[in-house]
């Protein structure tokens, strides 16, 4: 995706179509373990993935 038309989506909010990009995609992500009891993170593990 050409990230300067999303840029200026978000600056002016006036809608644009978005033209996918072609290439290798990476997906990012988080993968929080929680504790039930207590509410809190026992941990984080960032998660990174390329695919073509």
């Amino acid at each position: 995706m050409d990230k300067d038309v999303v840029l200026q989506r978000f600056l002016t909010g006036v809608p644009n179509r978005f033209v996918v990009a072609s290439g290798i995609v990476t997906f990012n992500s988080v993968l929080v373990t929680i504790r039930a009891s207590t509410g809190r993170a026992t941990s984080i593990q960032r998660i990174d993935r390329e695919h073509i």
